[in-house]
């Protein structure tokens, strides 16, 4: 799925005098649109990132509850530690993914500055106008991992004092 259609810069060229180079601005048009299919990826990445960590959980979830009598060890306390932890290790990657798209952001709002894109225009210029005026500071992926976080954090909190009421049970017998 494609979230951006075609990113050309067309007919956009900005004179500099002396300065004006064709080869520069060839090379910042490549370079915009190689940003762009970057953008266009990571932007993918963290959506299929999203979904395999829900399946993910919702399967370790099903897996515990559906054998949770089984658990007579101390050790399988550790499950719902684990699967926390796995939790929040993706919320960071995740973040660290959404930080690199604004960064390249920022820098394609300097490509389109480059070619004179008029400042009502450039997606890059609005979504970094958006981001400084703090209307785009969580976004989906912000409210998907903290809800994952705290569902988590819930769910797994509770299967762990399922497993310790089992071993509780299993001792008193």
């Amino acid at each position: 799925m494609h979230h951006r259609q075609e990113h050309r810069l067309q007919g956009h060229t900005k004179t500099r005098g002396a300065e004006s180079s064709t080869a520069q601005e060839n090379f910042l048009s490549m370079e915009y649109e190689s940003l762009r299919r970057e953008m266009d990826y990571l932007i993918d990445e963290i959506r299929k990132f999203e979904k395999w960590a829900l399946a993910l959980s919702g399967a370790f979830w099903a897996w515990s509850m559906t054998n949770l009598k089984s658990f007579e060890s101390e050790h399988y306390l550790l499950l719902p530690a684990f699967h926390f932890t796995l939790v929040i290790f993706s919320c960071y990657r995740a973040r660290e993914l959404r930080s690199l798209l604004i960064t390249m952001s920022a820098y394609i709002k300097d490509i389109e500055g480059w070619f004179n894109v008029r400042v009502h225009l450039g997606w890059e210029r609005k979504y970094q106008e958006l981001l400084t005026q703090g209307k785009l500071r969580f976004g989906t992926t912000g409210w998907f991992w903290t809800l994952m976080v705290l569902i988590s954090l819930i769910i797994d909190i509770a299967l762990g004092l399922s497993i310790l009421s089992i071993l509780t049970s299993i001792k008193s017998f």
